[in-house]
């Protein structure tokens, strides 16, 4: 199985979809090849991929585990999430000249993992069917975490939490979340905030991360969303 992480941020990434969609149609991607894809906010119609807006903490995961090959935008979390699973990775980056990002930051970011060879890079989307069938002779560098770049990564992990934080209370607003999914999300939220305020106890990095109180303590967006009032009609 394929899995396409297209993330959750508000930039739209159909470029990579349509790649994939464009040799599914030559049949250089066989039609019988499962590819489920995380979309986000990308709207995407297809018969051959299935197309997943947003998905929970667990079903994510659980495509990652299934997933041969993941095919994803340069985002470090998606790939360090995949890395430590040992996952092939092929990377896209996401540009501002079509609207994807703000930047071109991601270029580097891809530029980083693939010097160190733990990814493959996607520049050509038109070869992108040549770069799968490499991936399957290809093995991944094992991913050595470095703690320097792990605290400068944790700071943009954080941001991005914030972010995800937003997105579950508005999704569980317009009716995309039951309330019992919308409960686990919380409390997985709730136990990674505990889990990065005891990393952040025993180290001596506050300084260096330059992170606000407000950056720390993420419970507060929870608290905010647990006095949303929802609207019963």
């Amino acid at each position: 199985m394929i899995f396409v992480i297209l993330g959750t941020q508000d930039k739209k990434f159909p470029r990579l979809l349509d790649a994939l969609q464009k040799k599914i149609d030559e049949g250089k991607i066989s039609k019988k090849e499962e590819i489920i894809v995380q979309a986000g906010s990308t709207k995407y119609e297809s018969k051959n991929m299935k197309i997943i807006d947003y998905m929970s903490v667990r079903k994510f995961e659980e495509c990652i585990d299934r997933a041969d090959l993941i095919i994803c935008h340069a985002g470090v979390g998606t790939i360090l999430t995949a890395l430590k699973k040992g996952k092939k990775i092929i990377a896209a980056a996401r540009l501002k000249q079509y609207g994807e990002h703000v930047n071109d930051h991601q270029l580097q970011i891809l530029d980083n993992f693939t010097a160190e060879g733990y990814i493959l890079a996607l520049e050509d989307f038109d070869k992108i069917d040549l770069l799968i069938k490499q991936a399957k002779r290809f093995t991944p560098a094992k991913f050595k975490s470095n703690k320097r770049y792990f605290l400068r990564q944790l700071e943009k992990e954080i941001n991005n939490q914030k972010s995800k934080l937003e997105r579950i209370k508005k999704a569980y607003i317009n009716g995309a979340f039951e309330l019992k999914e919308y409960n686990e999300e919380k409390h997985i939220v709730e136990k990674t905030i505990v889990e990065l305020e005891e990393k952040l106890n025993i180290t001596d990095c506050t300084e260096e991360l330059k992170f606000t109180p407000k950056d720390i303590l993420l419970k507060r967006d929870i608290d905010f969303i647990n006095k949303i009032k929802l609207d019963k009609e």
